[in-house]
């Protein structure tokens, strides 16, 4: 599967991502403390990574509704989108559990693992495009990101896509000595 939108494409994963993915989650895990930077780092296996990874592509029908898929800018691998359910109280449901998952809440991710593409609107631009894939291929017309009230560079993204905040947790995360509030936004 592939989505082009504008100067980016959303795409299913290839082997050639694996490489990239080990690295976003070992060594340049800027992206990582950018999104929650109050959790360890939980570096991975290369090789249990790239045995696991192997497994899903191959697992994956064609025709399945995507929970994630990769961004592409100007022919490089540069980060992904992803959806996930959540319950009644903004809480994570295992895909095993859900169900109907159009009886959740449809929350989306989206991570620029390559730090020297932020704050190009690429992250905008993918989730635009994402959020449109859900509504033509699921129905889906309401949206969720979670994130925290420090992280700027999604604060900014979720305002150009009309986001609102929904729920908050105030003073919930401590970064560097300061306190920051847990937020759920809504479009």
């Amino acid at each position: 599967m592939e989505i082009q939108y504008k100067d980016i494409i959303l795409r299913d994963y290839r082997e050639s991502d694996i490489s990239d993915d080990i690295r976003w989650m070992n060594v340049e895990i800027e992206w990582i403390r950018a999104d929650t930077p109050w959790a360890p780092i939980e570096r991975v296996d290369p090789e249990q990574f790239r045995a696991d990874m192997k497994e899903y592509m191959a697992s994956l029908p064609e025709d399945a509704l995507r929970w994630r898929l990769e961004i592409e800018h100007e022919g490089r691998h540069i980060g992904f989108v992803s959806s996930y359910l959540l319950d009644e109280h903004f809480d994570w449901v295992p895909p095993h559990e859900a169900g109907d998952p159009l009886s959740f809440r449809r929350g989306l991710a989206v991570a620029i693992c390559a730090s020297d593409m932020w704050d190009k609107g690429l992250g905008t631009r993918a989730l635009k495009a994402f959020m449109n894939y859900y509504r033509e291929e699921a129905g889906v017309e309401e949206f969720y990101l979670e994130t925290w009230s420090g992280n700027h560079r999604m604060m900014r993204c979720a305002e150009k896509l009309g986001f609102r905040t929904c729920h908050k947790e105030i003073g919930i995360h401590t970064v560097g000595g300061k306190k920051y509030d847990a937020l759920v936004l809504k479009k």
